[in-house]
């Protein structure tokens, strides 16, 4: 490129329109050219060719501790892109949701009834008479008449008779009856297997 001539620098000098927030330095530099144009002192090997500097539209120093407030849009808009400053900020929102959970608990209770068996001393009711276990036993084997005198075993027989008269009566033990089988029934007994024996003998 070539130099300017002392008339071309004036006259661009003086259409050199800054922008108001450009830097300090170069308005003091241009401001001095276009006074050293009016009293006549540019010299041609002063002005050497060289391009006028490319000033930034926006400088992005200026206000910006209100620069929400005080810079323009574009303003805000070029240092965003250029210098990554005056960008508007980013908000995020998290939701969160809360579900109660409500656990219901069941208690069970179960009772459970122990009825304690009194055994051959349990009473009972039978024909309008009550009477414990045992002594009922001890009636009906020593009785033909509703009783089981004429039995074998009249003892084993008064027992099961009476269980089957009075169902409580069944936690009664035939050896915890104290049944004393009558001298008849001894003697049939005793009748009875010397018979069995006498017929094993013979076969």
């Amino acid at each position: 490129s070539r130099p300017f001539g002392p008339e071309e620098y004036c006259e661009a000098a003086s259409r050199v329109a800054l922008p108001d927030l450009a830097m300090a330095a170069v308005r003091s530099v241009v401001a001095l050219s276009a006074a050293l144009c009016a009293a006549g002192q540019a010299s041609e090997w002063v002005l050497e060719a060289a391009p006028f500097p490319t000033l930034a539209p926006y400088d992005c120093n200026v206000l910006f501790e209100s620069w929400e407030t005080a810079w323009t849009q574009p303003w805000k808009d070029y240092c965003c892109e250029h210098h990554q400053r005056g960008c508007p900020s980013t908000t995020t929102t998290t939701a969160t949701t809360t579900t109660a959970t409500t656990t219901t608990v069941t208690t069970v209770t179960t009772t459970t009834k122990t009825t304690t068996s009194l055994g051959c001393d349990a009473m009972c009711w039978y024909k309008g008479e009550t009477s414990s276990c045992s002594d009922r036993i001890q009636w009906a084997a020593t009785h033909v008449r509703q009783g089981t005198a004429d039995e074998v075993a009249p003892c084993a027989a008064a027992h099961v008779l009476v269980i089957s008269q009075c169902d409580v009566c069944g936690g009664c033990e035939l050896r915890r009856a104290n049944c004393s089988e009558p001298k008849r029934a001894r003697l049939q007994a005793l009748r009875f297997r010397r018979k069995f024996e006498a017929t094993s003998a013979m076969e």
